[in-house]
């Protein structure tokens, strides 16, 4: 008998195209809500611990991948932190933070120094529990992290976090939560495994920022990625000279402008930074406390590099970042009134250090003297470059005269299962 042919059933092909009718009725749904909500204030989601930065932007939007660009030195993976917890705790949307730079619990002794105004250095040392002053504050501490403790997934980056992998946790979690609203964070793009191996590391950095940006589309999210610079870029950032980082110095990625929507670079500001210690220094002294320990403080520009064609061109917000826990405070934007300066920053230092979120020490004379920057000499060479003379000439000194050499001591080296949150008696 002759074989009978076997008809193969052809598959139908999927199409992941959608008609206009789709994006339509988006627009009518978001047109609807506005009607019944009122006008938006902002495109994507705000910060209200920013909000200058906020309205700048008017928020992290769905579809766009925005970057913070810095040294770690400018505390760059606090500020993507608390961006996470600020849009967590105002919209009650779910945050997925990738770290590839700083173990978890880093970033969690960091949120707590800043929920309890503990010192960081006291939440890591000392004993907590059995002290009912340090006790109640952690508590404190505890009480906001249960305000978003089911929102916030902190993953630790590893050689199989590929944005394939990445992408794949969101659905995920987008399912957990039947939501479509969503906020990706990645703190440390450079060590971000590609899809599949590529031995050039600035091809691999573009191929992972372009993946990066396809979730961003193809989930509709908010992608906020914090990146690394390049050596000489950090040479740069820790002078006080008129240079500073741009999205060039990203490290294994010098062309990254042209693959964001946000471009954000990070550095301090030599100026303001003089001028805050100037006023701790003077409040300690006003307080009675001893003037040589004051808090490590210092001024940083977050400057807006890229941008859509809606946004003003290159602005600057500035903060006021407390180092030993990484606490960000927003002064706003950058002004050129040195006189307005100095009025928010005592206006902010005033706030700070009556919320008890500063500690000034009293006066001990047995306590090592504190080895610190010489503000006035920062000051003397940048007024010195303005004026045309060299970096630590004097008055009178001809162009390539040395000082003379004087012998100054040196000081001494200073040697959605929900968790209980409440802490026992």
């Amino acid at each position: 008998m002759p074989e009978k042919k076997v008809v193969k059933t052809a598959v139908p092909l999927k199409s992941s195209a959608l008609p206009l009718a789709y994006p339509l009725k988006q627009l009518m749904n978001e047109f609807e809500g506005r009607e019944a909500d009122g006008k938006r204030e902002l495109l994507g989601y705000g910060f209200s611990e920013f909000p200058e930065l906020s309205q700048l932007i008017s928020g992290v939007r769905k579809g766009n991948l925005s970057l913070v660009l810095g040294s770690k030195n400018r505390l760059k993976s606090s500020l993507l932190l608390a961006m996470a917890c600020s849009i967590i705790r105002d919209k009650k949307v779910p945050v997925l933070y990738y770290t590839f730079k700083r173990p978890v619990i880093d970033l969690l002794y960091s949120a707590a120094s800043w929920a309890s105004n503990l010192p960081l250095d006291t939440l890591q040392k000392a004993k907590i529990l059995g002290n009912s002053t340090r006790k109640a504050a952690f508590q404190k501490a505890l009480d906001d992290f249960s305000k978003y403790q089911n929102y916030l997934h902190i993953v630790s980056g590893s050689q199989t976090s590929t944005p394939l992998a990445i992408e794949k946790e969101i659905k995920a979690l987008k399912q957990k939560y039947k939501t479509k609203n969503f906020v990706l964070v990645v703190d440390g793009l450079q060590s971000v495994p590609s899809n599949h191996p590529i031995s050039s590391r600035i091809l691999k950095t573009e191929d992972v920022v372009n993946s990066l940006k396809s979730i961003a589309l193809s989930q509709n999210i908010p992608v906020i990625i914090g990146a690394a610079i390049t050596r000489e870029a950090i040479k740069i950032d820790e002078k006080d000279n008129q240079e500073r980082v741009s999205l060039s110095d990203c490290k294994d990625c010098p062309d990254i402008e042209d693959l964001i929507d946000f471009g954000f670079t990070m550095s301090k500001n030599w100026n303001d930074s003089i001028e805050l210690n100037k006023q701790l220094s003077q409040k300690a002294e006003n307080l009675q406390k001893d003037v040589d320990y004051i808090p490590d403080m210092e001024v940083v520009n977050l400057s807006l590099d890229t941008f859509p064609v809606d946004i003003e061109p290159e602005q600057n917000v500035q903060f006021m970042v407390h180092r030993l826990n990484g606490r960000f405070y927003e002064l706003g934007l950058e002004l050129d009134q040195e006189l307005q300066n100095f009025n928010r920053i005592d206006k902010v230092i005033g706030e700070i250090v009556a919320a008890e979120e500063v500690e000034f020490l009293d006066p001990d004379p047995n306590r090592k003297p504190k080895k610190k920057k010489n503000s006035s000499n920062e000051q003397n060479d940048y007024n010195s470059q303005m004026s045309g003379m060299m970096p630590g000439m004097m008055p009178g000194m001809m162009p390539g005269q040395q000082p003379q050499a004087t012998s100054t001591p040196s000081a001494p080296k200073k040697d959605k299962v929900k968790v209980s949150l409440k802490l026992g008696s």
